[in-house]
């Protein structure tokens, strides 16, 4: 069983403060308070208290598990004790030790470390900017070149050598720069850290204040003796780097980035660089050259700032702007509509839902889909720069799909109505898409503020409410009222209703029978639908069909439909009755889905040939796509199944029907029918289409006969049935 050691956490960690701060206290008894007569022992007793440290920052990190910021941390640590023993075991013996030394190499390496683990928090929780690395460097070269133009002047008369002046300046310089960093980390977070980064904070800043007093004391001296509050101060800062190692304690993402802290580093190096370059003017080559150095970088960064604020501008429009037309999005729509509305001016919203479009979309392609919308954009674009004049209040924009929005400001109720109706007008001319002539109408549903609210949100709604209603009647736009609302949530309890009857099966079909007028006799059945509705109530198609439709359900119903019918052949046929069964089928299942394997899967289901069926094509409303409609009516008559074009005579692109699709059938539209009766025009009509349809090869059935002068009228124009 594993044991949870979670519980000793926390007293492992007070029991390791408290043998730190004993070890501290006996180090700085012996160095400060009593030290030894002798050097040797107070440099060992560092270099082992230092020694110990780096040890002890070795086993911290591989209990954590090798940490990324640890490892960084401990490759910076492990050389920094090092230097200290080396220094004791080597330099501390000899009477005129080299400066700079070794040791001073080992002793640096901690500096980029600590820089690297300093970028690896301020990266913790938040991106990190591509222009941080630039920052750092700035901060860098203003704090290098404070050391060289400020400090290192001052100590010149010491009579020290420059160099170690120079190496002893470079730690106050990565001092320097270690310090910006971590209060810009802090600030990053908002100083919400965990203890492990105070610590780091507190060695940072022991750091500054120990080598900033070492200076001027190596200037003046030249040697620093093992005791003392120096060696201390480096011994404390190192201790507080080894207890920050090996905290599993991830950094919290802040709620949100304080601005400001992005500019403490650069500013700060560039303030510095720039007093550098004023008070230094001609006196140190050196710490000019690195003052001019970070002014460059900053001017570049502020070059950066510049392009970053151009490219921001760009993707703000770009999130408020719809890709493919160009038009606001909704983001972009609330925006500006919101503003508009808080402004307190009268307005008008529509809001728009394509009419086919799917059928466009499904028929010709996505791209012809995207074309269209992007026509219909520039049409409703065009209406409103027309309507707007010189006003910039009126807000165009792509909702989603194919529903758009356009609010015109600065109207009246009936300014807005008639705006709206040319809006609607103009929507309803063809479009050439690719070549093909395409003609799509749009829902339209208004409101009007302050009449109907300032809301944008409730006015959307509203909107939504009477588009579905301009959608239902099929008349042009529809303006929002009240009754309207209770007709919505009608209209969803219907919708309910007739799911639930086609889902329990509540579908009944009667059969109207086909006459072949020659004879008189009844060769076949066209199937009618129907369905029970609440307390046994009879629903025509008018009732549920446009429901199914916008519910996504005709592919259900069709089956259900084709499925019945077939039945009722087969018994009619087992009672020596050999009688087709017609039954409609939305055009667009001609191009989508499986038609061809469920019409063969239920004629097997029901042991019949494909004789015994005849498919009517709905009305098409939009050019369908002949090549996929052409082979699925191929594989339909390798079958026997009959395919007929319901409605013949409406819709578009009727001829292009018959010379490209392999129809057995076309049935004349009712209105038709009975005009042909008392219209010589419409008899002629009907004389040619049947001519053509017979020369075709096809059957003219006369679809609506109810009368016995349209049953004369058909057979003396050459109908079959």
């Amino acid at each position: 069983m594993e044991r949870d050691t979670s519980a000793l956490r926390l007293p492992a960690r007070l029991t390791l403060a408290i043998a730190a701060a004993l070890g501290l206290a006996v180090v700085v008894n012996l160095l400060v308070v009593s030290p030894g007569d002798t050097p040797g022992r107070d440099a060992g007793l560092l270099a082992s208290a230092f020694a110990a440290g780096g040890v002890a920052a070795v086993l911290r990190a591989a209990h954590a598990r090798w940490r990324l910021e640890d490892v960084v941390l401990v490759a910076g640590l492990v050389p920094y004790a090092l230097g200290w023993v080396y220094w004791a075991a080597v330099l501390q013996p000899l009477a005129d030790p080299p400066y700079p030394s070794a040791a001073d190499l080992l002793w640096v390496v901690l500096y980029p470390c600590a820089v690297v683990v300093l970028v690896l928090q301020a990266a913790a929780g938040v991106r990190l900017r591509s222009t941080f690395l630039l920052d750092v460097a700035i901060g860098s070269l203003g704090a290098t070149s404070a050391v060289a133009g400020i400090f290192a002047p001052a100590l010149a008369g010491s009579g020290q050598e420059q160099s170690v002046l120079s190496v002893n300046g470079l730690y106050l310089a990565g001092d320097a720069t270690l310090l910006l960093l971590t209060f810009s980390v802090l600030a990053i977070h908002r100083f919400s850290v965990p203890v492990h980064l105070w610590l780091r904070a507190a060695a940072v800043v022991v750091f500054v204040i120990t080598d900033a007093m070492f200076l001027p004391a190596v200037a003046a001296s030249g040697v620093i003796a093992p005791e003392g509050l120096l060696n201390v101060g480096w011994l404390t800062a190192f201790g507080l780097m080894v207890a920050s190692v090996g905290w599993q304690v991830p950094v919290s993402p802040p709620a949100s980035r304080p601005r400001w802290s992005v500019l403490i580093v650069p500013l700060a190096g560039t303030v510095v660089a720039l007093a550098v370059l004023v008070r230094n003017a001609g006196q140190s080559p050196l710490a000019h050259w690195v003052a001019a150095a970070a002014v460059l970088l900053a001017i570049a960064r502020m070059g950066v700032a510049f392009l970053q604020v151009d490219a921001l501008a760009v993707h703000r429009e770009l999130s408020v702007t719809d890709e493919l037309t160009g038009l606001a999005n909704r983001r972009g729509f609330y925006r500006a509509a919101q503003r508009h509305l808080d402004d307190g001016g009268a307005a008008t919203l529509v809001l728009l839902d394509l009419d086919h479009f799917k059928e466009v979309n499904d028929t010709l392609g996505h791209g012809a889909g995207d074309a269209l919308l992007a026509l219909v954009a520039q049409r409703i674009t065009a209406v409103a720069r027309r309507h707007a004049d010189a006003r910039k209040g009126d807000v165009v924009a792509r909702l989603g799909g194919d529903e758009f929005a356009v609010l015109f400001s600065g109207v009246s109720p009936a300014e807005g109505r008639e705006v709206t109706r040319r809006l609607t007008t103009a929507l309803a001319a063809t479009y050439d898409v690719e070549g093909i002539r395409v003609r799509v109408s749009a829902a339209a549903g208004m409101v009007h503020s302050p009449a109907d609210g300032r809301d944008l949100d409730e006015l959307l709604r509203r909107a939504d409410v009477a588009m579905y209603a301009s959608k239902s009647a099929g008349n042009g736009p529809a303006e929002y009222h009240p009754e309207l609302d209770s007709r919505s949530r009608e209209h969803l309890v219907q919708v309910e209703q007739v799911r639930a009857a086609l889902g329990e099966g509540r579908l009944v079909l009667h059969y109207q029978p086909r006459v072949e007028l020659r004879t008189g006799a009844v060769t076949g059945v066209e199937v009618l639908a129907r369905l029970t509705g609440p307390g046994g109530i009879l629903l025509l198609p008018d009732d549920f069909l446009d429901l199914l439709a916008h519910d996504g359900q005709m592919v259900e119903l069709t089956a259900l439909v084709l499925d019945r019918a077939l039945a009722q052949a087969r018994l009619w046929r087992d009672n020596g009755r050999a009688l087709t069964v017609a039954v409609n089928v939305p055009s667009m299942a001609f191009i989508d889905g499986d038609l061809v394997g469920d019409v063969q899967r239920a004629l097997t289901r029901h042991g019949l040939d494909g004789g015994a069926l005849v498919l009517e094509m709905n009305r098409v409303v939009v050019p369908v796509d002949h090549r996929a409609a052409r082979a699925t009516l191929t594989a339909l008559r390798e079958l026997d199944v009959q395919v007929s074009i319901d409605h013949y005579g409406t819709g578009y692109s009727s001829l292009a029907y018959l010379r490209d699709l392999p129809l057995a059938e076309i049935k004349l539209d009712p209105s038709f029918v009975a005009a042909m009766v008392d219209q010589p025009r419409a008899a002629q009509i009907v004389d040619a289409s049947v001519a053509l349809a017979h020369r075709l090869g096809m059957r003219v059935v006369a679809a609506g006969v109810e009368t016995q002068a349209a049953a004369a009228a058909a057979r003396d124009r050459g109908c079959d049935q």
